[in-house]
């Protein structure tokens, strides 16, 4: 007979139909003639391919009934009562089998012989996305199961990679060439699996260029900075400074030179906290917005120049019945030279306003006052708009709400002049109700925008209002970032750079970026909060024209106050160098270059043909740049007069 068990049906436990033939058999008469068990076909090993049929065989001879049990490592199978043992073979079933052959006389043991179960290879554990500066090391693991032997290859971008074949992919002092996707095929005699994607983002530059110090220069830059037209970055600090209340700055672009421009008080002359976004006017002044000070302490509108002098408030905000209060977001000079914002708070329902002045601070007005809807028959328009506005191609202006736990969020439009205002899109009551971030205008003419609440999305809408999309829903978990808080970015490469406050791979924020379409969505950078590095950005990336990112942290840095970042994407572009004079001193040759940087080698290359092919040239002598960018070189005997002509290039090393 054969016992046909399905794999998860094998149970083991003492088998008590064996114990009484044992206990029958002890007290029998010897003359009962039973003869005892004999085993006369052994059951033999097994090797057996994952979910196909293993089969165990016994035969003996004796004195009926034999009772037959089967044992796997040493412990009994219920059921396994007959001279055939067959199940589907999984790999926790392999080791040793062996089966018991009992009647009234005696018992007899079989062979122990051994199940092996082949396995296709699996994927136990992924390798992960990594991002590193140029010259890092990274390392990229995969576990894997399988019978052995197992063989590895790694690929980058579907391309295999030469001696890469262990479950360990080191890449040492990595370039800009090694960003892209990595995989692995793990393979055995039974099949191949290929591991999940795994990004390696490489980064020409992350360097921290400064980091604040509370009451000395300020404390949570929650803004995004700006360039100004005199190439200085400019921002500021919501709290901290002398008076705690916050100060504007500004400071070259490697960090150098910061001076801080303004320190807000709590004078009723003076504003304070300032979170929204400076704006250059292009009277070349500095407009921005502070969510508390003024007469009635509910924010202010100021101007200040570049140098820190000639601040004044232009408006006061909450000093009369249905003003705005409170403004979070920045100022945006409209085509029309007006300064728009909008108020966190105040106006006819309290649920804020989008107003308008001009840079003088005459002409002030609310153009518009949001309402909830609460009442029956109203709309509801979203509550509480907190990010910069935008004016579209089209001259229209567009923003967004940020709406708060009962009501969801909303991204509207209307015109400079307040009329034609309308709900474009509402986010729902979901968890992603919430929108803090301003919106861009892509290069496709549709907007683009973030959700805050939950781990948050990308969205993009067209200017009517149709073609909703959500193009990234964030996770925040296994490293992915979480609650976009500024605004996207479109780089020169057409794709979109945005900010995460949380997320990344400890928590405190990444930089990530995706096409227009959502697609190659991956992380760029996340921030390390770490060993004084940034934590919680809050303000938007900026492209400066170094073609550097430059990115604040609300948190991190040196004493917990925030930091400054840049981030480069590529190497900044040399300018090359060139030699500025070749003078004779005798036999010799005086040669000098400038344009270099300081500590670059230098490389004379000489050539008898100008038009020779450069890697035709012959090198002569290496120099080094000095801190001015300079070199100069004394060629000895390089003057015969009866020699061809010369000509002399520099070549970076």
């Amino acid at each position: 007979m054969k016992n046909v068990l399905p794999a998860s049906t094998l149970r083991c436990e003492l088998p008590t139909t064996l114990t009484v033939f044992l206990l029958v058999a002890a007290l029998l008469p010897m003359s009962a003639q039973i003869v005892p068990p004999e085993i006369t076909v052994q059951p033999t090993n097994q090797t057996v391919l994952a979910s196909h049929m293993a089969t165990f065989t016994v035969s003996a001879t004796g004195s009926p009934p034999l009772h037959y049990q089967w044992y796997w490592n040493g412990i009994a199978l219920v059921g396994a009562n007959t001279n055939t043992l067959a199940f589907t073979a999984v790999p926790f079933l392999a080791g040793s089998y062996y089966a018991i052959v009992c009647n009234l006389a005696d018992c007899a043991t079989s062979s122990v012989v051994v199940l092996t179960v082949l396995t296709d290879p699996s994927i136990v554990s992924q390798p992960t996305n990594q991002d590193a500066v140029i010259g890092d090391d990274v390392t990229f693991n995969v576990v894997a199961a399988g019978t052995a032997p197992l063989s590895y290859q790694w690929f980058l971008n579907s391309v295999p990679l030469e001696d890469q074949t262990t479950d360990t992919l080191l890449l040492t002092n990595v370039t800009l060439a090694d960003s892209g996707v990595y995989r692995v095929a793990v393979t055995n005699i039974f099949g191949s699996i290929t591991s999940a994607p795994a990004a390696l983002s490489v980064l020409a530059e992350v360097r921290r260029i400064k980091s604040f110090n509370n009451s000395v220069d300020g404390e949570m830059p929650f803004a995004p900075l700006i360039e100004g037209s005199d190439g200085w970055l400019y921002g500021t600090t919501v709290i901290g400074g002398s008076a705690g209340q916050g100060t504007i700055f500004k400071l070259a672009k490697d960090g150098g030179q910061f001076t801080v421009l303004r320190t807000f008080t709590t004078a009723s002359t003076d504003g304070r906290q300032s979170r929204g976004i400076l704006v250059e006017g292009a009277d070349g002044v500095l407009y921005g917005t502070t969510t508390y000070g003024g007469s009635a302490d509910q924010g202010v509108v100021f101007k200040i120049q570049k140098d820190g002098t000639g601040f004044a408030l232009l408006h006061s905000f909450g000093a009369t019945a249905f003003d705005g209060s409170q403004p979070v977001a920045g100022l945006m000079q409209g085509s029309d030279q007006a300064l728009y914002g909008t108020t966190l708070s105040g106006g006819d329902h309290g649920f804020g306003t989008v107003f308008k002045l001009n840079a003088n601070g005459a002409g002030y007005v609310v153009l518009h006052s949001f309402y909830d809807g609460s009442d029956l028959g109203e709309i509801n328009e979203g509550r509480h708009p907190e990010a910069t506005l935008l004016e579209g191609s089209d001259g229209v202006l567009y923003g967004t709400t940020r709406g708060d736990e009962f009501w969801e969020g909303s991204v509207f439009k209307l015109n400079k002049n307040g009329t034609g205002f309308a709900v474009l899109r509402r986010f729902g009551n979901g968890a992603n109700r919430y929108s803090k971030a301003p919106l861009i205008e892509g290069s496709d003419g549709a907007l683009y925008g973030t959700t805050y609440g939950g781990p948050g999305e990308v969205f993009k809408i067209s200017m009517t209002g149709l073609n909703y999309t959500v193009l990234r829903s964030f996770s925040g978990f296994d490293g992915d970032a979480a609650k976009p808080h500024g605004a996207l970015l479109e780089g020169p490469d057409g794709i979109l750079y945005g900010t995460t406050r949380e997320g990344g791979s400890v928590g405190v924020g990444a930089i990530f970026k995706l096409s227009h379409d959502g697609s190659g969505y991956r992380l760029v950078y996340s921030f390390t909060g770490s060993d004084a590095g940034g934590a919680y950005p809050t303000g938007a990336l900026r492209l400066a024209s170094d073609g550097a990112f430059y990115v604040t942290t609300s948190a991190g840095g040196d004493t917990a106050s925030g930091t400054i970042y840049r981030i480069r994407t590529t190497p900044p572009s040399r300018p090359a160098p060139r030699v500025t004079s070749l003078s004779r001193a005798g036999a010799d040759l005086l040669l000098t270059g400038s344009n270099g940087a300081a500590g670059d080698l230098c490389q004379v290359l000489m050539s008898t043909n100008l038009e020779e092919p450069l890697d035709q040239w012959t090198p002569i002598a290496t120099n080094m740049f000095d801190a001015t960018g300079s070199f100069s070189l004394t060629m000895t005997n390089a003057v015969n007069p009866a020699a061809p002509q010369r000509f002399y290039i520099l070549q970076l090393q």
